[in-house]
């Protein structure tokens, strides 16, 4: 009632999409850092999608900045950084970048952003939208206390993708070949196919990896691949670039006549 809050009442208090949320906490760390409301603060967004990808997400960031009256161009700057599904050597290129630009936070977006941003600085508060198992990636040292400079929300999603391929051979019981769209490498990802492959085994399905998905041609790759292999039901792997190809991935599959399950 009095205008103050701390980063652990937000998150108590409040319970938004993860996207609102990492806004609340970006918002928390650059009070701490006691900037006047009249200066311009400055966010640093690293992506390991594209643009366009994330385009929506992003509408929903910067609306939700001006209930705090950060606006972009008047008193707020982002400095925007797309890997483009491009691998870790191009997060750890941008993270360098943001940190050269002295931002006062960084928000990533993925394992992959989040690691390449905790490698280039231990200073700048970096504040993660939704990392499947930061504890387990090395990004913190536990969810009650990750010390260091990093903050955030994590997901379930590393957890979920085994459930995801119990769920998918309940709706297709006689299905024994499943088929794995996976964004680029990365721990994250390499972490959820981990996963989904001892799920597989104890149910007795065989999972077959369609290729990596970065962009539009390699998601029709990726179904060709499933026609030629014969699988019988589809299981995308979450994350930025996926996120990003999600239309053509429901469509493709509708028109393939592929069951599937989507993380998000």
């Amino acid at each position: 009632s009095d205008g103050t809050a701390t980063r652990d009442t937000m998150k108590k208090a409040v319970r938004p999409s993860n996207l609102c949320a990492v806004i609340l906490l970006a918002i928390a760390v650059m009070a701490e850092a006691q900037q006047p409301p009249t200066k311009t603060a400055r966010i640093g967004y690293l992506d390991n999608g594209t643009a366009a990808g994330s385009s929506e997400l992003l509408d929903g960031f910067r609306k939700q900045l001006t209930q705090s009256d950060r606006i972009e161009g008047k008193n707020l700057t982002i400095e925007y950084r797309h890997a483009e599904g491009k691998g870790i050597n191009r997060l750890v290129e941008f993270a360098a970048e943001l940190v050269g630009l002295k931002v006062d936070v960084i928000v990533v977006d993925t394992s992959g952003s989040a690691l390449a941003a905790k490698k280039a600085t231990s200073t700048i508060p970096i504040v993660m939208v939704n990392v499947g198992d930061p504890v387990g990636v090395g990004l913190i040292g536990s969810l009650a206390r990750p010390g260091g400079n990093i903050t955030g929300l994590a997901s379930f999603g590393d957890e979920l993708s085994g459930k995801g391929v119990e769920i998918q051979k309940e709706v297709v019981p006689k299905a024994t070949r499943f088929g794995v769209m996976a964004g680029p490498g990365g721990p994250g990802v390499q972490l959820q196919v981990k996963i989904m492959r001892e799920s597989a085994s104890k149910l007795g399905v065989k999972l077959i990896e369609l290729g990596g998905i970065d962009d539009a041609e390699s998601v029709l790759d990726a179904f060709q691949v499933a026609v030629r292999e014969r699988v019988h039901a589809i299981i995308p792997t979450s994350g930025a670039t996926m996120f990003a190809q999600r239309k053509a991935i429901i469509v493709l599959a509708a028109s393939h006549k592929f069951p599937a399950i989507y993380p998000q």
